[in-house]
């Protein structure tokens, strides 16, 4: 049986280094970079993970596109959609349920059609005939309630030629809902409800209905001025941001709010009382506000100090209201547009042109630590075992020892912007062939015998910071590691050419508790290699490798185990001509196979196949590979593959290295980062959709790169009733086993609620009870795969704070 290139390098423990070059010719290295040529003043994520902005701008990414346009997940303008407005501005964007949009602004026609500064369009952007309502002037903002009907505010005097002053309702139909008689003598910037169904209104008016409501107000749910709420500001309010429990944040030009000392930024409470726990000063103009998902409170604005500490334009709140130390991007202008993705992205928007050090017009998206979002290609010497993200977003990665030329250990740790955490320094003298990342350490594996000047053998634990856990009972096996995989019940599947673990005798296959130590009983016998293993959702082992028995017993690189070591007779696919050198279980229990082989159960499945729970050969799987090697599979929620190694594609002469595949085995066009005359070790997909890969190019060059996709990362955190549900889909990794679920009610120390159960979309835990009266927070962490031969185990994390009041109050309006 023939080792597959990479796999060789694996039982070898690495060939020499190789000299450290530039990424080679075909290296797609973009990043997020719609480029528009105005400003953008909003912008509104769809269900399927495409971003809808609106705004000055005539061209988006090189293409005509005015006031309005949708972009893909890597930031290209999506050319299917084609809304024809002809000239002005869009200020608000609302998507309706049936993905209908409503938007607003300071256009007149679209298409040719007169529109007066509102209009609906369809899902692909066509105007719809009979919604044709007529402002006077400007549409600042749109607030669907829940019975469909809209809520308008901005600089008009008259919708449809009857008077309205700057606020205004519409029914479904778009006709002037005549019920609706609340005004402002100025213009409304902002509107946000209530968890009550209130609307806190703010802007540059001082009356409300004829009374003084100077720059803040309410409306009741029935739409009339809510008398009782009497906040005053002394200057403009530009942006508003609700909790979970009520609370009002405010930005913009006042000093005070209510005679009280508030610069640009202040709290209220639910009644409207200045928040006296919180103040928070800018030394300028808070001009857009966004509430993330786990409490967090982003400003932008023209400021260049928040609460006496240097914040250019743009900077975090925690959830206490201090001033986030380590977050500190660096727009080049006023910032005026802020929102966060369903990955945790943050779009930020603003008439720069620089940021930081990077080019970036007037739109940019950030990881969550606050650094630009950028794809990368790094020069590395040599090449890539294990990828795991990290739940920070960053990777970390085993193999190269110089990257980006600088002398680094193995592993290291990525940071968001491609650059190593050099204070991460495990000083392992030989490689590291598989991670395991868990929540505070990190399982290796690999040919080392010393970590540290301290004796230990192909198996430890890293605590966080990089040293040697010693009270992990690892550090026992004879022979060579080529994987390394984690197990539900917390311990870890070790596979490899050895014959000993702890001083016991077992042949390439050995079972370790979580503290690592040896499972006794556990001692099935491999005739040869093992150097991928999957575990399925019922607790079975899949192994493959080059070995042609277990337990005496005929397997052609491929076989299945019981948890307790035992053979699984029924399991017995074929594999002919080459080895299975990867293995993926998916959620469903389907297994993906891939390495060097030609056949499944005399079947053509060169290089991939998909094997139902039961081992039998997915027909309807056909992969669009003609021949080459797969060293590495990550799968996605939506059920598509990124697989990599020396691909050679139907009907293509020249092999890559990276592709997509959708769920069928056809070439997803989305992405498009695949190096011609390439190949890759090892693929990871990160929680943002993006995928992290290392290339070996034609031209003997060496590096780790990073690369987006169209598809979107779409998840969602929440409670229905008494499940909590994490909604999964598009490009976000697959989870290779339960999630985890934890509660706080500080945001610091959580308590495990237990595993998620799978269902339909995602994950699920029924019968949660939440704390009632007081803000809490649901954290949830899943395990992702990939690196050579999958033995590479990541970590995504999300967060989320969440309310439950003492009594539920939803009003409507009439």
């Amino acid at each position: 049986m023939n080792v597959p290139r990479p796999l060789a390098h694996v039982l070898a423990a690495l060939a020499a280094a190789v000299a450290l070059a530039a990424p080679p010719a075909g290296a797609q290295v973009v990043g997020f970079k719609p480029n528009p040529n105005g400003e953008v003043r909003t912008a509104v994520q769809l269900a399927d993970g495409r971003v809808l902005i609106g705004g000055d701008f005539t061209v988006v990414d090189g293409i005509a596109a005015i006031g309005l346009a949708r972009l893909h997940a890597d930031g290209r303008i999506d050319t299917t959609f084609a809304a024809g407005i002809d000239s002005g501005r869009v200020h608000a964007i609302v998507v309706e349920p049936d993905g209908r949009l409503v938007i607003g602004g300071s256009f007149t026609s679209i298409g040719g059609v007169a529109r007066g500064r509102i209009a609906r369009l369809g899902a692909d952007g066509a105007l719809d005939p009979a919604f044709a309502p007529q402002a006077d002037d400007v549409v600042r903002t749109i607030h669907r309630q829940a019975d469909g009907r809209l809520l308008i505010g901005g600089h008009f005097t008259r919708i449809d030629g009857v008077p309205q002053g700057r606020l205004a309702r519409l029914t479904t139909a778009g006709m002037r809902d005549a019920s609706f008689t609340t005004a402002a003598d100025g213009f409304v910037f902002a509107a946000v409800p209530q968890p009550d169904g209130a609307l806190v209104i703010g802007g540059a008016f001082e009356r409300v209905d004829g009374q003084p409501h100077r720059f803040l107000a309410r409306l009741r749910p029935d739409g009339r001025r809510d008398a009782a709420f009497d906040t005053q500001a002394d200057g403009s309010v530009q942006a508003l941001a609700v909790t979970a429990e009520g609370l009002i944040y405010a930005g913009g030009a006042f000093t005070t709010i209510d005679g009280l000392a508030r610069r640009h930024l202040a709290r209220l409470r639910a009644d409207g009382l200045v928040d006296p726990a919180f103040r928070r000063d800018a030394d300028s103009s808070v001009l857009t506000l966004a509430l993330q998902a786990d409490g967090r409170l982003l400003l932008g604005g023209s400021f260049g100090q928040v609460d006496g500490q240097a914040r250019t334009r743009l900077a975090r709140l925690a959830v206490d209201g201090s001033v986030e130390a380590d977050f500190r991007p660096q727009p080049g202008n006023n910032v005026t547009l802020l929102a966060e993705f369903a990955d945790g992205q943050l779009l930020v928007g603003g008439p720069f042109g620089q940021f930081g050090v990077w080019t970036r017009s007037r739109l940019a998206r950030l990881y969550p630590a606050g650094v630009l979002d950028d794809d990368f290609a790094v020069a590395i010497d040599q090449g890539t075992f294990a990828i795991a993200p990290l739940p920070d977003r960053r990777l970390l990665v085993s193999g190269p020892r110089r990257y980006a030329g600088q002398q680094i250990g193995s592993p290291v740790r990525i940071g968001v912007d491609g650059t190593p955490d050099l204070a991460y320094a495990p000083n392992i003298e030989n490689a590291v062939v598989s991670a395991v990342v868990d929540a505070a350490a990190t399982r290796i594996l690999g040919s080392f015998e010393v970590i540290a000047g301290q004796d230990c053998r192909r198996l430890a634990r890293l605590r966080d910071n990089g040293s040697l856990d010693v009270n992990f009972s690892g550090c026992a096996l004879g022979g060579d590691v080529a994987t390394g995989v984690p197990l539900a019940d917390g311990g870890l599947l070790a596979g490899g050419s050895f014959t000993e673990a702890s001083g016991h005798p077992r042949r390439d296959l050995a079972r370790f508790a979580a503290n690592g130590g040896l499972i006794g009983g556990f001692a099935p016998q491999a005739d040869g290699a093992v150097v991928t293993a999957a575990e399925q959702p019922d607790g079975r082992l899949v192994i493959g490798g080059f070995f042609d028995t277990i337990d005496g017993q005929p397997r052609s690189g491929l076989a299945r185990v019981l948890a307790d070591g035992t053979l699984d007779a029924a399991f017995a696919p074929q594999v002919g001509d080459g080895a299975v050198t990867t293995l993926v279980a998916a959620p469903d229990g389907a297994l993906i196979v891939a390495g060097d082989f030609l056949r499944i159960d005399g079947q053509p499945r060169p290089t991939l196949a998909r094997l139902r729970a039961d081992g039998s050969l997915d027909a309807g799987f056909v992969p669009a590979i003609a021949e080459g090697y797969v060293a590495s599979v990550a799968l996605q929620a939506d059920g598509r593959l990124a697989v990599a190694g020396r691909l050679v594609l139907a009907g293509q002469s020249r092999a890559i290295d990276v592709v997509v595949l959708r769920a069928d085995g056809s070439v997803d066009p989305g992405f498009v980062a695949g190096t011609p005359s390439a190949e890759s070790n090892a693929v990871a997909i990160q929680a943002d959709g993006k995928l992290a890969f290392d290339v070996f190019g034609g031209d003997g060059s060496r590096r780790l790169a990073r690369a987006g996709q169209r598809t979107a990362a779409l998840q969602r955190l929440g409670v229905e009733g008494g499940v909590v549900r994490w909604r999964r889909g598009g490009a976000s990794p697959e989870l290779s086993g339960p999630p985890q679920l934890s509660i706080s009610t500080s945001g610091a120390s959580y308590a495990t609620l237990g595993p998620m159960q799978r269902v339909a979309g995602g994950w699920m835990l029924p019968g949660f009870r939440a704390p009632v009266g007081q803000p809490y927070f649901l954290r949830v962490q899943g395990r992702t795969s990939g690196g050579v031969g999958n033995g590479a185990a990541g970590l995504v994390e999300t967060t989320v704070r969440l309310f439950r009041p003492e009594r539920i109050v939803r009003h409507d309006f009439d």
